[in-house]
């Protein structure tokens, strides 16, 4: 999975999108900084069972896509702070609270493991992929509050 991520240039990916039966995910955290400007160094981590236990009330709106569905992108609302409980059957579970893109990338692949696409969530049309930038750009000048919540992020271990 972490080589197919890896070469797809994704930030996410779910065992089923690449013929995996398995309920785990892989997620590319801090590939946008927390403030504009500063240093992040992305990883990956896995993720097996999630399941998102507690969702914040603020909501961004931002432009996905997804490697299923490569040529199209289309408006999404998620929730800015999501808490995630995760592990293994017969260890005790783990919980990551994650914000901003961090959180939107774990509530698209947690969708993805219960049958639902991006798609499915999408506000307005889909749009050519290659109109991403320009799309980001408007929404960033129509709808400055609920984008600029998105930019932060961030990810702590709740144990």
């Amino acid at each position: 999975m972490r080589a197919t991520l890896l070469s797809s240039k994704g930030v996410g990916l779910a065992a089923p999108q690449i013929g995996i039966g398995a309920r785990a995910i892989l997620v590319m955290h801090g590939v946008r900084p927390v403030t504009p400007g500063s240093p992040t160094e992305p990883h990956v981590e896995w993720y097996v069972n999630p399941r998102i236990v507690e969702r914040g009330d603020e909501v961004t709106l931002d432009y996905e896509g997804c490697l299923s569905i490569a040529e199209v992108c289309g408006l999404v609302r998620r929730h800015r702070r999501v808490v995630v409980e995760h592990g293994v059957a017969g260890a005790p579970r783990r919980h990551v609270e994650v914000t901003g893109f961090d959180a939107r990338i774990f509530q698209h692949e947690i969708d993805h493991l219960d049958g639902v696409l991006y798609v499915d969530r999408v506000e307005g049309g889909l749009q050519p992929k290659e109109r991403l930038k320009e799309l980001r750009d408007q929404l960033r000048r129509d709808h400055p509050q609920e984008v600029a919540a998105l930019r932060g992020a961030a990810m702590t271990a709740v144990l």
